[in-house]
């Protein structure tokens, strides 16, 4: 697993706790219909999700500490690289 792919997975993690944790605050509200309570949570966890996505990405290259930690040792201040990989080789 790479380094962009523990990011996501903790940024889902992160609003998957969120879905069940306003899912349990909203069952509290009984005049609240389940149809209701399920499209508030969706709208906000798919909020959540995309702005932890803006942010987390926005504080990593805006930092150069980050950025070489993402990069593992690739990084250079000032120098732009780009590698990619095929078929994983």
């Amino acid at each position: 697993m790479n380094a962009l792919e523990k990011i996501n997975m903790a940024i889902l993690l992160a609003t998957i706790s969120y879905v069940i944790a306003i899912d349990k605050v909203l069952a509290g509200f009984s005049d609240l219909p389940t149809q209701m309570r399920w499209f508030i949570t969706f709208l906000t966890s798919v909020g959540l999700f995309r702005i932890l996505i803006v942010l987390v990405y926005w504080v990593i290259t805006s930092s150069s500490a980050l950025l070489a930690l993402y990069h593992r040792g690739r990084f250079l201040k000032g120098l732009w690289t780009c590698a990619y990989e095929v078929d994983g080789k």
